[in-house]
């Protein structure tokens, strides 16, 4: 079930009715039950493997918490978690590299290919149990013995398929209490929802209708340095107003239900540098894999032994290869839990090459910024730093847009094709319509962005909330009417948000 259909609409209807009048001790039953309606109308064999998902933490998480062997429990259920992911989203991905492999040493070996469904959300949901799991490991959570709860906590329908991934500590204590309805927070909530709504069906959708044939028709009649460079543009506009409007739609409907959840997105397009923009896109993801991967392999005993070795000859190497090992292998993961494709390592290793090199020059900025200590809070430095970083950000997208690294070599190659500008002019005049609904949205979307940039305690919505009824209404009834007027909703596959195929 999308979010952006007919069909979610009334069912999250129904699931609102029945959560704030069945009695509060059953709440969270009533969020069990959609939970499992949602992900069954979306998929009904996919329950089967997060079923599995759910049945192997529980189990898991008990046995680590009551058994001596925590640590042999707590391996076997990673491996059956990660067996689980590597064989849907990579066995012919390995497979294929098998026999390229092969090739470069003459051999014509030839594998089958299997025709295996990605479970949608599987990769999110497995990483949030592995989470809670290795919590349970650490002592910082006890395993939760209810096992309908823990599958609420696994399967909740806000997050399930796209994030973010939620803490343990933040979100299984708020699924399983119970909540007063709060008219304030209901509409917060749906307030949210619609602003998820116009981004996603005015900005990202009438963009994906003239971005999306460009990975498919890129070797026809489309080339030039600054064309490409304009469509990667467009194509970061795409994929944050999609992204993020997911998660304004599955953060407001679990306010609505009294659940607050981790925010994903921080405005990341501010960003002063590389480092600042990870902080700020998909935060969650950052945070699990600096939790669970990052610090882990700072403290592991090969890196230990590089910080002892240079301890007292180097501590400036000490401390930083270690750092740089450590980041470059996060990196290389993050890459592959995107996707079964090497452009997306290659998308990772591109910005994981700019945060080694500035964990490298981080001394050199300290003298910097000693030096002109007033630069860093002037405006035009605070541009230029932004601007940088963004132009480094869209770059990297021709490696993660297209989904084949194959793809990508081939755009690589007609941007070097002269600058294409008269494909531009001719691009824009024949996609005017979209671009113009999506540009309207951009600029309303930008509006908001730098209020709250600029004004970072202050809140949009509670400033409306102070309004005359009849001026919110007003400003209601205008993004309304501007998502139907301005959105896109007949091509083929635009409901489909883009993080649902990883």
């Amino acid at each position: 079930m999308v979010f952006t259909t007919i069909s979610f609409v009334v069912f999250f209807a129904i699931t609102f009715s029945a959560y704030y009048l069945v009695p509060k001790k059953f709440q969270w039953a009533v969020l069990l039950l959609a939970n499992c309606v949602f992900y069954a109308w979306a998929s009904p064999l996919c329950l089967i493997f997060l079923f599995v998902t759910i049945a192997a933490t529980y189990c898991g998480a008990r046995l680590i918490e009551a058994r001596k062997e925590k640590k042999l429990f707590l391996v076997l259920t990673i491996c059956l978690l990660l067996g689980m992911l590597i064989a849907f989203k990579y066995t012919n991905f390995i497979l294929k590299n098998i026999e390229a492999a092969a090739a470069l040493f003459g051999s014509s070996l030839t594998l089958p290919t299997l025709n295996l469904i990605l479970p949608i959300g599987l990769s999110f949901y497995i990483f949030q149990s592995l989470g809670y799991c290795v919590d349970v490991y650490r002592e910082a959570v006890p395993a939760e013995k209810n096992f309908l709860k823990h599958s609420l906590y696994v399967s909740f329908f806000p997050q399930l398929l796209q994030g973010p991934i939620g803490d343990y500590t933040r979100l299984a204590p708020q699924l399983f209490s119970p909540h007063d309805f709060s008219y304030k927070q209901s509409v917060f909530g749906m307030q949210r929802c619609a602003w998820g709504f116009f981004k996603k069906l005015v900005i990202a959708n009438q963009l994906a209708v003239v971005i999306n044939i460009l990975w498919t028709q890129y070797g026809q009649e489309y080339s030039g340095f600054v064309f490409w460079l304009f469509a990667l543009f467009l194509y970061s506009i795409q994929l944050y107003s999609d992204f993020s409007g997911y998660m304004d739609i599955a953060i407001g409907c679990a306010q609505a239900l009294g659940v607050q959840m981790d925010e994903n997105f921080e405005r990341p397009f501010f960003s002063r540098g590389v480092a600042e923009y990870w902080r700020r896109w998909h935060i969650t993801l950052g945070v699990w894999f600096k939790n669970y991967v990052f610090y882990p392999l700072l403290r592991s005993e090969a890196l230990s032994k590089i910080r002892k070795r240079w301890r007292k000859s180097n501590p400036y190497l000490s401390n930083t290869v270690p750092t740089a090992i450590a980041l470059m292998i996060v990196w290389i993961l993050l890459g592959f839990w995107h996707g079964a494709d090497w452009g997306y390592v290659m998308y990772s290793v591109y910005h994981g090459c700019f945060l080694v090199l500035s964990t490298f020059l981080l001394p050199a900025y300290s003298k910097f910024h000693n030096k002109f200590p007033k630069l860093q809070n002037a405006k035009p430095f605070i541009v230029f730093q932004a601007a940088r970083t963004y132009l480094i950000v869209i770059i990297s997208f021709v490696f993660f847009a297209p989904g084949d690294i194959s793809v990508t070599a081939g755009i690589l190659q007609r941007m070097k094709s002269g600058l294409g500008l008269s494909q531009l002019m001719h691009f824009i005049a024949q996609n005017f319509r979209s671009l113009g609904a999506a540009g309207l949205g951009t600029a309303v979307l930008l509006f908001v962005d730098l209020f709250h940039e600029n004004k970072q305690n202050a809140s949009l919505r509670e400033i409306i909330s102070k309004k005359e009824f009849a001026e919110r209404w007003l400003l209601y009834t205008a993004l309304l009417c501007a998502t139907f007027v301005l959105g896109a909703y007949d091509a083929p596959g635009l409901n489909q948000f883009a993080y649902f195929r990883f």
